[in-house]
């Protein structure tokens, strides 16, 4: 196998770990509609939003053990547990005879969700110089997107198969792409960074060869290459390492409550709300959300390396911040001249505005940073320690979004939503450092504090 292939199999292997976790975090938005009906309970319920949240407090739990996992066996051997448990949860809810089953099947799919989300970044940043390191951190965004895309197409296709056939087929075809990972894992090489730190130096050589890896990216101090099992109080001990940890944390706090999965998870419902009263129709236009989230993925190819990641992300922002404000004001302000239809329809446009917003910049950033900002020892702990603060507040979202628009209306769980933006943009104004074109090390010698 030449170079070139060995690049293509790493890059297509991992993001398939990107794609797996967006149709598995997207199809849900479709499940819900016929699950609901299947098993007799409202959309709006606390059920519904057990049912998401239950598979994203899972993730937290995963993202704990991988970061164990991805220290003693691998980044490449946790992307390999983390697809078996992706295809036991698929089989698992397509033959779901009760709520019970969903909720296991729920956590299988947590546990693995939290794995990839940990390990796919780390794996692709210390496996990629540091040049292209931001598109293919963003490459991996793009097959997340291009996965909820997938999952929103399956939804539709499957939604008008009865109500308990259809979301089987939904939940169920999330296994194919976890059986070709396993198959593509036999291709995959060990990171030089892990080889390195488990005393493997020859094997780092030749793969930082391969991949045309500079040799000051992959060297590290004896002192970074000592794992310790106390890494978590070294890591609360150190001024710096501890501030790198709250700009990793404050980037993935501020990415779920800027309300990026109450759109992913809940468009049917909210477009249902708003004025699509069927909901096939509603599900009909959650494929365009989609798509607009996977094509505005692509565009921040082209800008998160151009302009750095704090220009990016304060753009990114901006016009979240700008977008939500119209759907608030939008869903308290009546006005007798529009039809329901009209409205349903202005809503649908500041939603897709948002997702034009945010996907270049809140979708990818958070994750690449993290992925570069902490020094290799501990690296797979912070980023560990963020996806946890990532999914704990995905799962708070989650749990609470469709309680408050079923009591409160949609006006006001979309305000909530537009004030953790605002603050959000402020914690990047203030905060965020620009790490741009830099090396793992470089960046590491930064001085943030």
């Amino acid at each position: 196998m030449n170079r070139m292939d060995k690049i293509t199999s790493v890059y297509l292997c991992a993001t398939i770990g990107g794609m797996l976790f967006g149709y598995d975090t997207a199809i849900v938005n479709g499940g819900l509609v016929q699950m609901s009906e299947h098993f007799g309970f409202h959309l709006e319920s606390w059920i519904s939003g057990l049912v998401v949240s239950i598979g994203v407090f899972a993730s937290f739990f995963g993202a704990i053990l991988t970061g164990y996992l991805s220290n003693t066996h691998g980044r490449r051997k946790s992307m390999h547990y983390a697809s078996i448990f992706f295809i036991l949860s698929s089989i698992v809810a397509a033959v779901a005879w009760n709520m019970q089953t969903v909720y296991f099947s729920r956590v299988l799919f947590g546990l693995s969700i939290g794995c990839v989300s940990v390990v796919v970044p780390i794996y692709l940043s210390e496996i990629s110089p540091a040049k292209t390191r931001g598109k293919i951190i963003t490459i991996n965004n793009i097959a997340l997107t291009c996965g909820q895309v997938l999952a929103s197409v399956v939804a539709y296709s499957f939604i008008h198969l009865s109500s308990g056939v259809g979301w089987r087929f939904m939940f169920g075809l999330g296994a194919i792409p976890a059986i070709l990972q396993l198959w593509l894992l036999a291709r995959l090489p060990e990171t030089p960074r892990w080889l390195r730190q488990n005393d493997r130096r020859q094997e780092a050589e030749v793969i930082t060869k391969e991949f045309g890896l500079e040799e000051e990216e992959v060297q590290q101090s004896e002192k970074d290459q000592q794992m310790s099992f106390n890494i978590i109080r070294r890591m609360y001990s150190n001024r710096d390492i501890r501030f790198r940890l709250f700009i990793a944390c404050g980037m993935h706090f501020f990415q779920q409550f800027a309300g990026i999965n109450t759109v992913m998870y809940y468009s049917a419902m909210v477009l249902k709300e708003v004025g699509f009263e069927e909901s096939t129709s509603a599900l009909a236009w959650s494929i365009p959300l989609a798509m607009t989230n996977a094509i505005f993925t692509c565009i921040g190819l082209l800008t998160i390396d151009k302009y750095g990641r704090r220009k990016t992300c304060i753009a990114s922002l901006t016009g979240c911040f700008v977008s939500i404000t119209g759907v608030v004001v939008l869903a308290f302000v009546r006005v007798d001249a529009l039809s329901s239809g009209i409205r349903a329809i202005l809503f649908f446009c500041l939603l897709t505005m948002y997702l034009m917003f945010f996907a270049p910049g809140m979708g990818p950033v958070p994750w690449l940073v993290a992925s570069e900002i902490f020094p290799t020892s501990y690296r797979s702990a912070g980023m560990a320690m963020g996806a946890m603060v990532n999914w704990l507040s995905n799962a708070v979202v989650s749990q609470i979004f469709p309680i408050v628009i079923g009591r409160c209306g949609v006006g006001w769980a979309f305000l909530c939503v537009d004030v953790f933006v605002l603050l959000g943009l402020a914690f990047v104004y203030f905060l965020l450092p620009e790490t741009r074109r830099k090396t793992l090390e470089e960046i590491s010698r930064m001085n943030l504090c």
